[in-house]
C-alpha cells in the first residue's frame, strides 16, 4: 500500500507499468507492419520482375525480412544512444540508480529488438513475396482486398490503443486532482515532524523537550500521537460496545493534538489537561466507530470496552466524551479505520508508541528555527542520530506520489503513443492518396468539387476511426474501472473522456488526413491522365 518512490514493490502497479510498456511496442510494431504492407505496393513492379527472373517465394520472404532485421538492429543501437541521454532524469522521477552499462542487459534487450524485428518483418515479406508477377505488372496490386482489409484492421488497432491511452490519462487526472483537491479533515500546514529513533526513555525526553523549545517566539505548538498521519507506528484491539465488538486503531494523543492538527469535534469535547479524568477512564470515537456501534446520534456517556489494558487501567467501560470527524491518515486508497482517541497517560505502555514529536511553526524564518531545534535535538534528545524532519503534509502527499507518477507516465506515453499514431496515419494517407490520384484526376475532370473529392478520400480514415472508438468503450471501461477500485475515495466513472476521445481521433484524423486529401485535389490532371 506505499509502493513508489521509496522503493517499496507493488505488483499490480509493476504489472500496469510492463502492460503500458508492452501496448506501446505492440502499436509501434502494428504501425511499422501497416506501414510495411502500404509501401510493398511500391515495390510491387520490383517483385514481379524478380520473380520473372526466377527468384522463389523462399528468397524474396528472406531478402526483405534480411532488411527489416537490420532496420531493426540500427533502431536498437540509436535507442541505446536516446536512453543513455534521458536516464538521468528518469532515475531522477524514479529515485533509482539505474545503469544501461551491463553486458548481460544489453545482450537480452538486444535479442528481444531482434526477435520483434524478424516478427514484424516476416508478415510484409510473406505478404510481398505472395504477389502474382502477372497481376503486378499491370499495375493490379493496389486494388488487392486483402491488401487493404489489412491496412484497415492494423489502422484501427493503431487507433484504438491511442484511444486507451487518451482515455485513461483523462480518468488518471480526474482521479489524482480528486485527491489532491479533497477535504481530508485535516490541515497539517507548518506543522512538521521528527522522527525519534532511540527506543529509551521516548515519552520523558519528548516531554523535557517540549517544555524547553515552546519557548522559542517561531514555535506555536508541539504536540504527538501515535497514529501518525502520513505513516507511523499504529496498533489495533477489539472495542467492545454491548454486543458488538470491532477491531479498532488506538490512536494515543496529547491534549492539544487536535487543535495543532486542526482537527474537528463534532459531538461533546475534546481531552482537556485541566480535568483529571481525561487521563483514566474518557475516551473519543471517531464517526466511523459511533456508526459502528450504532451510537453516532447519541454517543456522549456511553460506556465502551477496549481491549488492551495497564497496570492502572483495565481498559473496560471507557467513557465517551466526543467525537472526532473523520480524517485521512493513510491515503484515499484505503478506508478511515475505526479509532478511538486517549491521552497518553491512559496507558503508560502506549508511551513505547510514540516515534514522531510534531512541531507547529510560524511561516517566518522556518529554516533558522529548523536549525534551532537541530540544535537543541542533537545535544539533549538523541545525540549521534540524523535529524529528519519532515513536514505532515508532504508525509500524507507520499500516500498518492505513486499515482501522480503514474499520472505523468501516462501522459507521457499517450503524447508518444499519439505522435506515433499520427506520423503511421500520415505516411499511409500520403501512401493511400498517391494510389488514388488518377481516381482524383478523373473526378475533377468530371466536375467533381474539392469538397466531394476530399470526402471520398478522407470516409474510410473517419469509418475506421469510429468503429475502433465503438470497440474502445467497453475494453477502456472494463480495465480503467479496475484501477479505479484500487481506491475506497475515488470518482464516478465519468462519461466525458468516452465522448471527447472519439471526437479527438476524429479531429485528428480531419487534419492529418484532410491536409493530404486537400493537397491531393491540386493534382495536375495533364500528369496523372496523360498515359489513360
Amino acid at each position: 500500500s506505499e509502493a513508489g518512490p521509496e522503493g517499496k514493490g507493488n505488483y499490480q502497479l509493476i504489472l500496469i507499468m510492463l502492460s503500458l510498456s508492452v501496448l506501446l511496442i505492440l502499436i509501434s510494431c502494428v504501425n511499422f507492419i501497416n506501414l510495411s504492407i502500404a509501401s510493398a505496393t511500391q515495390r510491387a513492379k520490383e517483385v514481379g520482375i524478380k520473380k520473372t527472373l526466377g527468384l522463389s517465394k523462399a528468397s524474396l520472404t528472406r531478402q526483405y525480412t534480411l532488411e527489416i532485421v537490420l532496420q531493426g538492429f540500427i533502431a536498437f543501437v540509436l535507442s541505446l544512444v536516446l536512453v543513455e541521454l534521458i536516464l538521468p532524469s528518469f532515475n531522477d522521477f524514479m529515485r533509482k540508480d539505474i545503469s544501461i552499462l551491463n553486458l548481460e542487459l544489453l545482450a537480452q534487450v538486444g535479442l528481444i529488438a531482434l526477435i520483434i524485428s524478424f516478427l514484424i518483418g516476416i508478415i510484409p515479406a510473406i505478404y510481398v513475396s505472395k504477389f502474382k508477377s502477372v497481376e503486378v505488372l499491370k499495375g493490379n496490386v493496389s486494388r488487392s482486398k486483402q491488401g487493404v482489409f489489412a491496412r484497415n484492421l492494423m489502422l484501427g488497432l493503431q487507433f484504438l490503443i491511442s484511444g486507451f491511452f487518451l482515455t485513461g490519462s483523462i480518468i488518471i487526472n480526474q482521479q489524482v486532482n480528486y485527491m489532491m483537491n479533497k477535504d481530508l479533515g485535516f490541515n497539517g500546514e507548518q506543522v512538521f515532524g521528527v522522527v525519534m529513533n532511540k527506543y529509551e526513555n521516548r515519552f520523558k525526553k519528548y516531554l523535557l523537550a517540549k517544555n524547553e523549545l515552546i519557548k522559542h517566539p517561531n514555535i506555536e505548538a508541539i504536540t504527538s500521537n501515535s497514529f501518525t498521519i502520513g505513516g507511523g507506528s499504529s496498533s489495533s484491539t477489539n472495542s467492545n460496545y454491548k454486543d458488538i465488538s470491532v477491531q479498532a486503531y488506538a490512536n494515543a494523543i496529547d491534549y492539544n493534538y487536535l487543535d495543532v492538527m486542526n482537527i474537528k469535534v463534532i459531538k461533546g469535547r475534546g481531552i482537556e489537561e485541566n480535568r483529571a479524568s481525561d487521563t483514566i477512564k474518557n475516551i473519543l470515537i471517531n464517526e466511523t466507530l459511533a456508526k459502528a456501534f450504532n451510537i453516532y446520534d447519541d454517543p456522549i456517556g456511553k460506556k465502551i470496552s477496549i481491549g488492551f489494558g495497564g497496570d492502572d487501567n483495565d481498559g473496560k467501560n471507557m467513557n465517551v466524551i466526543g467525537v472526532v470527524k473523520d480524517h485521512h491518515s493513510r491515503g484515499l486508497d484505503s478506508k478511515i479505520p475505526p479509532t478511538f482517541f486517549i491521552h497518553w497517560n491512559n496507558f503508560d505502555w502506549m508511551k513505547n508508541n510514540l516515534q514522531i514529536m510534531q512541531f507547529k511553526v510560524k511561516s517566518g524564518n522556518v529554516q533558522e528555527t529548523l536549525k534551532h531545534i537541530e540544535n537543541y535535538w542533537k545535544d539533549n534528545v538523541e545525540q549521534g542520530y540524523p535529524f529528519s524532519p519532515s513536514f505532515i503534509n508532504k508525509r500524507f502527499a507520499r500516500t498518492y506520489k505513486k499515482y501522480q507518477n503514474q499520472q505523468m507516465l501516462f501522459f507521457i506515453l499517450t503524447t508518444v503513443v499519439i505522435i506515433v499514431s499520427l506520423l503511421g496515419l500520415f505516411a499511409l494517407a500520403t501512401l493511400t492518396i498517391q494510389q488514388r490520384l488518377k481516381e482524383v484526376a478523373i473526378r475533377k475532370t468530371l466536375g467533381a468539387s474539392v469538397k466531394e473529392i476530399m470526402y471520398q478520400l478522407i470516409k474510410s480514415f473517419l469509418r475506421i476511426t469510429l468503429i475502433a472508438s465503438f470497440i474502445l468503450i467497453p475494453i477502456a471501461y472494463y480495465l480503467i474501472q479496475g484501477w479505479l477500485e484500487n481506491f475506497v475515495y475515488r470518482i464516478d466513472m465519468p462519461v466525458f473522456p468516452f465522448i471527447i476521445t472519439p471526437i479527438i481521433l476524429t479531429i485528428l484524423v480531419f487534419i492529418v488526413v484532410g491536409l493530404k486529401a486537400f493537397n491531393a485535389t491540386k493534382v495536375d490532371l495533364i500528369k496523372y491522365l496523360k498515359f489513360e
